[in-house]
């Protein structure tokens, strides 16, 4: 766990009544122990009263299962890149929800089981926005954004993901990531977006992995770019990415009613070798129909009868 130093909330008399009047517990009417300064650990439901600027961490787990609600304010790091905006170091079942954080080293950093981020928006940290190690477990990420971070936006290791109406845009690294144990993963990824990251805009490891209603335009490299058996990919859009639009590598794959056009132009140049839909590594040939047009390779989709 890093450690960082108490920093009150900002000047002003309405912020130091505050902090006289919560801080030896709840706010009277609220449920759950108010959060009034950088580095306070909760062992119970814990909310932001304010805009809260930090020298270190921003707000730690100390317990399974509570709620960390910002309430709609932002916690916000000085660019330590060893500090976290919000932390939880093995306490499962933990929701981090509603606000800001940006400026830390990690946005969120999760290493439990259970994990529930939503509506969230992590942006302009050092590392990763939000990132979530669940090995073993289950983590979910909802309705969040992740945005111009160092590294990548969002960041999902565990068996079994769950990513939904989120967003990650102009990240250093990938947009979307999720990875497992190969065989056990069941993962899915749908009405969420990924553009313009440096590489891939979705990222995806693991078995029977599901994507759909998902777009990535302008990204690095590729649009989707998926390694397992039997993944589902349907009604995504892919266009604009240097690389590739779809490439998944794996057996039994279904790719279907998805959209990849004007894919594979690095730097915006020409190699002729760029697809809009590439899948390989099969025995189980993949199926499904789709459309690609205007991608740098002529053979616009491999195999030819995905197109």
């Amino acid at each position: 766990m890093r450690k960082g130093r108490l920093h009150l909330l900002g000047p002003g008399i309405l912020a130091a009544m505050i902090v006289v009047l919560v801080a030896p517990g709840a706010v009277e009417g609220s449920s759950g122990m108010a959060i009034t300064s950088c580095g306070q650990t909760l062992t119970t439901n814990g909310f932001l009263v304010d805009d809260l600027s930090c020298t270190g961490d921003g707000v730690i787990a100390g317990a399974p299962k509570i709620t960390i609600d910002l309430r709609g304010f932002t916690l916000r790091g000085d660019g330590g890149g060893s500090d976290t905006g919000i932390d939880d170091t093995g306490f499962d079942g933990v929701k981090v929800e509603n606000g800001v954080v940006r400026n830390f080293g990690f946005g969120v950093g999760i290493d439990a089981d259970g994990t529930s981020v939503s509506a969230i928006v992590a942006s302009a940290n050092v590392s990763d926005g939000i990132i979530v190690t669940a090995v073993g477990g289950t983590a979910s990420v909802t309705s969040s954004t992740a945005s111009g971070n160092g590294a990548n936006g969002i960041d999902i290791h565990a068996v079994s993901a769950s990513i939904a109406s989120s967003s990650a845009y102009g990240n250093a690294i990938q947009g979307i990531i999720v990875q497992g144990a190969p065989t056990l993963m069941k993962s899915s990824i749908k009405s969420s977006s990924a553009s313009g990251n440096a590489d891939s805009g979705f990222y995806v490891s693991g078995d029977a992995m599901s994507i759909s209603s998902a777009t990535a335009i302008g990204n690095g490299g590729s649009g989707i770019e998926v390694y397992g058996t039997k993944a589902s990919i349907k009604s995504t859009t892919a266009s604009g990415n240097e690389t590739r639009g779809i490439f998944v590598q794996g057996d039994a794959a279904g790719v279907t009613g998805n959209h990849a056009d004007g894919n594979g132009f690095q730097s915006g140049a020409s190699d002729n070798n760029g697809l809009g839909i590439h899948v390989t590594g099969y025995t189980t040939a993949p199926k499904g129909t789709n459309t690609a047009h205007g991608n740098d390779a002529a053979a616009e989709c491999l195999p030819k009868l995905l197109c």
